[in-house]
């Protein structure tokens, strides 16, 4: 059996326990017990049963069982298939949608065994357990749709209000998303964060205003949302090599 522990640190809204897995023996059991947290386990092989509310479910590979917090559970390994699963544990200020006792979801596997892959790092990367629960929420609704929805809506805005400098933290408050789950679904959507979009945006309206428009680098800095010449210089340097000033210089 494998076990971590999350390192503490501010997330907001969802905050990652602690994570593990285990191959379990014949008939190996857990509880009557409470937990005082969400705890999700997935079943990677095998099967085994879960009780809770009085009801007793059969719960085989492909399948998670969820344990709220203040609620009575006992879940018991096969004693000829014995399971093998891994868990997540975590704090929520409110669920994002409601969860079954028994879910079946095939396409969670990845994000279990994604967080299964960290056993062996020293660093708990609570951010990226933070994303990964944000992940499998999002898998539990089936709203890729509205995942889709979201991402366009974020580059409408990264579009039109970049010349105000807006940010990807403003751009998932106005979303009412958590940034980090707002990241993964806009890099699976577009390949890239949505940091570096919005550089990259930024970066390519600078140099249609430098070439084609000819305007100076304090208007040009202005107009793609940089307060200052010298921090739009830094960000122009490190995207194209070199400084605005040689960019006009060269051309």
């Amino acid at each position: 059996m494998t076990f971590e522990t999350v390192i503490e640190k501010n997330i907001s809204f969802i905050k990652p326990l602690f994570y593990g897995h285990q191959n379990c023996e014949s008939s190996h059991s857990h509880g009557p017990a409470v937990r005082t947290c969400w705890l999700i386990h997935y079943v990677i092989s095998g099967k085994g049963i879960f009780r809770i509310n009085g009801k007793t479910h059969n719960v085989k590979s492909g399948e998670m069982f969820v344990i709220p917090p203040y609620v009575e559970t006992y879940y018991e390994a096969d004693s000829i298939d014995p399971w093998e699963y891994i868990w997540l544990a975590f704090e929520c200020e409110e669920l994002p949608c409601k969860l079954s006792e028994v879910i079946k979801s095939g396409s969670a596997r990845q994000i279990f065994e994604d967080i299964r892959a960290l056993e062996n790092k020293r660093n708990s990367h609570p951010e990226y357990l933070a994303a990964k629960i944000w992940e499998l929420f999002s898998v539990i609704k089936g709203k890729t749709e509205t995942e889709i929805d979201y991402v366009e809506t974020a580059l409408g805005y990264m579009h039109t209000e970049y010349i105000n400098g807006i940010t990807v933290g403003e751009i998932a408050k106005k979303l009412n998303l958590n940034r980090t789950y707002f990241s993964v679904i806009f890099k699976k959507k577009t390949g890239v964060s949505p940091s570096e979009y919005l550089l990259n945006f930024r970066m390519k309206q600078a140099m249609e205003l430098l070439t084609n428009r000819r305007e100076s680098i304090s208007v040009t800095a202005l107009s793609v949302g940089y307060p200052d010449i010298y921090t739009f210089s830094k960000a122009f340097k490190r995207n194209y090599g070199v400084s605005p000033r040689e960019f006009m210089k060269q051309k």
